[in-house]
């Protein structure tokens, strides 16, 4: 009988653990029912947050100029339109696919984005879960690569006396 009880109770905190994850994670940028006449604002607010210090500022410098076609796309399918009906359907369809291609590059980078990894702590056998959003993880990245350097140009200084 315990061992059920211990067993629900189980399952029960990890499906919340799960839903819980599930519910902190960034929503799309570009939602499904954005006026055509909001498009330029939020598509400049992008343009902001992916400069450093921005919500998006870990997209790749690789990724930027497919991210800045998709959303100049997106400009030239709008442009002059004050409503999604003037868009003929193949211009609804290019508005779609820049809005996914878009969405799928921003919310992959969004420093908002929470991610989890299991690692096991040195002298221990069980295996942990450690939980950051994706903006810490990188920090906490950078910060390491910092110690590091100055670790190591410390020693070239200590072996160069």
């Amino acid at each position: 009988m315990r061992m059920k009880c211990a067993v629900l109770l189980t399952s029960f905190f990890m499906a919340a653990a799960a839903v819980s994850a599930a519910e902190s994670q960034p929503k799309p940028v570009f939602g499904e029912r954005i006026a055509p006449g909001d498009l330029p604002q939020l598509i400049e607010m992008i343009r902001f947050e992916v400069q450093p210090g921005g919500r998006w500022e870990y997209v790749p410098k690789r990724e930027l100029p497919k991210l800045e076609e998709k959303l100049a796309e997106m400009e030239r399918v709008i442009a002059g339109r004050s409503s999604i009906e003037e868009l003929s359907d193949d211009e609804r369809i290019r508005l779609i696919n820049a809005q996914e291609h878009a969405n799928a590059i921003l919310t992959q980078h969004d420093g908002r984005r929470l991610v989890c990894e299991r690692y096991t702590p040195t002298g221990s056998h069980r295996p942990q879960k450690r939980c950051m959003t994706l903006a810490e993880r990188e920090r906490a990245t950078a910060e390491s690569r910092r110690f590091l350097d100055s670790v190591q140009s410390r020693r070239a200084l200590k072996a160069s006396n």
